[in-house]
């Protein structure tokens, strides 16, 4: 956690002090957008996490680990691909589920691909967004040349986790 927040910081410094060189005024508009953000998001991340508490809670384990659990293999990373790509919220929403689905049993490989899913196949923004505005060619296309990348996350993050072993 100490090392995300250092990164992190290290990246607003990083970027504060190039707007600063290249455009002086830069900083002020950039501080009042960093200050709408803040309030836009201060109010919803400790619902949000609370949320993901109870859900950790309501979320029955006995279901979670045979479905998607750390020895569900292929089928539990398709089973987590295929409901990460059909949840239709936001960050504010997905990853507090990502963290009960967790806690609740879930392994590391099978929530790779949920979360994978989530960001790079989401049906939801596909009919909200893409076909109404890029046309059904251009998201028949994308979600062609996309639908597989959520299986091969997971098999990597459990590739990985094999090696880490």
């Amino acid at each position: 956690m100490l090392g995300s927040l250092i990164f992190i910081w290290s990246l607003v410094i990083v970027a504060g002090l190039a707007v600063a060189l290249r455009a002086p005024g830069g900083m002020r508009t950039a501080l009042r957008v960093a200050q709408g953000n803040a309030l836009l998001m201060a109010p919803r991340m400790p619902l949000a996490l609370i949320g993901a508490g109870f859900l950790a809670t309501l979320l029955p384990q006995e279901s979670i680990g045979p479905l998607i659990g750390a020895d569900s293999g292929w089928r539990g990373v398709l089973i987590a691909s295929a409901v990460g790509g059909l949840v239709p919220s936001g960050p504010i929403v997905s990853f507090p589920l990502a963290i009960a689905l967790v806690k609740a049993g879930a392994g590391l490989p099978q929530t790779v691909a949920f979360l994978t899913a989530w960001s790079v196949v989401a049906l939801h923004r596909l009919v909200v967004w893409e076909i109404p505005l890029l046309g059904p060619g251009f998201a028949a296309l994308r979600l062609s040349a996309s639908w597989f990348l959520p299986p091969l996350a997971g098999a990597t993050a459990g590739a990985w986790l094999a090696l880490l072993r």
